[in-house]
């Protein structure tokens, strides 16, 4: 017998997820209609009553619509099956908690990222005229704990306290488990504009917080640390790149994972080698790819940043 009281998959959605959602497309699977036995009286638990559902979710669609390929996609048909399923399982006093069983189920069964599930009771027993009773609810899927890796830099003096700054806030902001922070580094400047060596450093540590997130918190302590952007490629006291998140790929107008450039850069690669000899970055090994570089000065400096 198939149960519906599994460990939540589900988290409440975070301004960052609001963001991203306004840029992927959606799909609506509306007025699914099924006759069920929820409520708290008991003509209802012995008549019961129709009960409609309408189920969104949010999806990059231009991928799926190139292939053309069911394989490619969520089956609406299935979601359909799930939803018809679990409404007419077990009955519940409230149909708040039925949208939440609902919701749950579909994303223990299909990659949602973002899902809403409104449950309709259109003959609830009112004593009052009404059009229908309708509860909503809406989640974003629980992240998996993965590694994520973050570089600083800062080439504007106190070019070491900014990047001390930068990690005691990404710990407190981001409830970082398992912090690692690199040797610091001197490296020069990879821009055409004449400016001052940077120090830089690699903070790796395991989250469950989503990449939109892990970036929005990245500006929003560069921005505490006064970073301006008013010349492109200039100084800055602090820059806060988001590299990886275990291995997710992101290619969104906020956010490409991983990092574009970060292959190219000795000053990324050469502390996260320090962290992690095997470390990866999509298919290839850092070691690897900083040992295909050339031309970049980077110097290793004595003194190590700390961290709890």
């Amino acid at each position: 017998m198939t149960r519906y009281g599994s460990p939540s998959v589900s988290r409440p959605l975070t301004r960052a997820d609001v963001e991203r959602m306004a840029t992927l497309d959606r799909m609506d699977l509306t007025g699914l209609q099924t006759w069920a036995y929820h409520g708290v009286f008991d003509h209802e638990r012995r008549d019961g009553q129709p009960f409609l559902i309408d189920v969104t979710w949010w999806v990059d669609m231009a991928p799926i619509a190139r292939s053309d390929a069911l394989e490619t996609t969520i089956d609406y048909g299935e979601v359909s099956s799930l939803v018809v399923e679990v409404v007419q399982a077990s009955p519940l006093n409230l149909i708040e908690t039925l949208a939440a069983r609902v919701g749950e189920a579909l994303l223990a069964r299909f990659p949602f990222e973002y899902l809403r599930v409104q449950v309709h009771k259109p003959q609830a027993p009112l004593m009052v005229g009404f059009t229908d009773v309708r509860s909503t609810w809406q989640a974003a899927r629980t992240v998996a704990a993965r590694e994520v890796v973050f570089c600083l830099g800062s080439n504007i003096e106190p070019r070491w306290d900014y990047l001390q700054f930068a990690v005691s806030a990404l710990i407190a902001r981001l409830d970082l488990d398992r912090v690692r922070v690199s040797p610091v580094y001197e490296t020069v400047a990879q821009s055409t504009i004449v400016q001052d060596d940077f120090l830089n450093a690699i903070v790796i540590g395991v989250s469950t917080l989503p990449a939109p997130e892990l970036l929005r918190v990245g500006l929003e302590i560069e921005a505490q640390a006064h970073r301006t952007r008013d010349v492109h490629h200039g100084p800055r006291t602090l820059d806060i790149d988001l590299i990886c998140a275990g291995d997710e790929i992101w290619q969104t107008p906020q956010l490409t994972l991983p990092h574009p450039r970060a292959h190219q850069r000795a000053f990324v690669l050469a502390p996260w080698l320090d962290l992690d000899p095997d470390a990866v970055m999509g298919r290839e090994s850092v070691a690897d790819l900083l040992a295909g570089l050339t031309g970049q000065e980077v110097a290793r400096v004595p003194d190590d940043l700390f961290h709890p």
